[in-house]
């Protein structure tokens, strides 16, 4: 018999959250050269501006030196940002374009009939990109380009910092740009910049899974008649923050957002994650039953093609609670093929080894995809 479509709807899911966390990977690394060169222009100003003169007027100098600098570089890296947040929305926008498709593909493949539609149209699909909120915390969800935006002054006020720190200690040239870019000996880890690529990866992949739950979730409302619900697909490792392990299991009615009865969380649906930066809950659809769908769909030609599928695959579509597992778990259930495509061929040989531990599972930065590329695996 095979296996239930709630299980099977969540493998599928689970398997395209990990191809579209290495799309984030590849977005990333991209969008860190933008900001990679804006440091290069800020230390190559610093060095031209501040030159050393004389020891007895050095400070004065280097302070008027210091603020003309600063008010030159203010307009540098807004204007950067501003790159980094249009190629931000334009991959975004491509990203929702393709998952509309993903969403409505996995779901009619896993159900053996061509039921779900999709409905979005361009327009509605960049108002849910720029619409996209993320949340830093109780008083700090924006949209994406707001994320942008309080980036580009954190920049600012911490560039500013830094060099005013370092003239108060009466530093060179030399060690005002190495408190800017760091040291070769830390491999620049220790430099002021490297808050700023550390935001910076945070909002990209946080940006990405956001938008990718909201199209999902938007797809599936546009199908009420294939599409009861949502359930909620937690991470589970040392790294889960509480608000997430406190919805694993969850499930909700889209229609009313009440939870479904197997839902092993009461609370009114919250919407779809992003819950916090770095979230990396995903939702999986939850579909209605046989004798349901059937009741619901309007037209002969659907209601047809539901008919066709056999005793089998009509008893899958049963709902029932799907199984709870960490993502080793997911992992060891899967195919060879499956578990190549997820973690390429040689971390596959070391985690059947036992190399590998689960925070080495999850992590894909070394195996990004650009857009093109998640569009061949949807």
């Amino acid at each position: 018999m095979p296996d239930s479509l709630p299980n099977r709807l969540a493998d599928a899911t689970i398997l395209r959250a990990t191809q579209t966390e290495r799309y984030a990977v590849g977005l990333m690394h991209r969008l860190l050269i933008l900001l990679q060169e804006l440091e290069e222009t800020l230390i190559g100003r610093l060095q031209h501006r501040a030159m050393d003169p004389t020891a007895p007027i050095r400070t004065y100098v280097q302070r008027r030196r210091l603020e003309a600098l600063l008010m030159e570089t203010q307009g540098l890296i807004a204007s950067q940002y501003r790159e980094m947040t249009r190629e931000t929305r334009q991959e975004l926008i491509g990203l929702a374009e393709q998952e509309q498709l993903a969403t409505v593909h996995m779901v009619n493949r896993e159900l053996g009939a061509t039921l779900m539609r999709s409905g979005l149209t361009p327009q509605r699909l960049r108002l849910l990109v720029d619409d996209t909120f993320l949340s830093g915390g109780a008083s700090q969800a924006a949209t994406i380009k707001q994320w942008w935006e309080r980036q580009a002054a954190s920049m600012q006020q911490r560039f500013a910092h830094t060099l005013r720190a370092g003239l108060l200690q009466d530093e060179t040239v030399g060690q005002l740009v190495r408190r800017v870019r760091g040291t070769k000996a830390a491999r620049y880890q220790d430099g002021a910049f490297q808050l700023s690529r550390r935001e910076a990866e945070t909002l990209v992949r946080t940006a990405v899974m956001g938008v990718q739950n909201t199209v999902r979730e938007e797809t599936l409302r546009q199908n009420p008649a294939v599409i009861r619900g949502v359930m909620l697909i937690v991470t589970l490792d040392a790294r889960t923050s509480s608000i997430c392990i406190s919805r694993s299991g969850s499930a909700w009615n889209l229609a009313d957002g009440k939870p479904l009865d197997w839902s092993t969380r009461k609370e009114p649906y919250p919407g779809p994650p992003p819950y916090h930066m770095r979230c990396r809950s995903i939702l999986a659809p939850v579909t209605r039953d046989y004798t349901d769908m059937l009741r619901q769909l309007g037209g002969p030609r659907t209601k047809a093609a539901l008919q066709q599928l056999s005793a089998e695959e009509r008893q899958a579509l049963i709902t029932r609670t799907p199984r709870q597992e960490d993502y080793g778990g997911w992992l060891r259930r899967q195919s060879p093929a499956v578990q190549t495509t997820v973690l390429g061929a040689q971390r596959r040989a070391l985690w059947l080894k036992g190399d590998l531990n689960l925070h080495d599972l999850i992590d894909q930065r070394g195996r990004p995809l650009t857009l093109a590329e998640l569009k061949e695996r949807a």
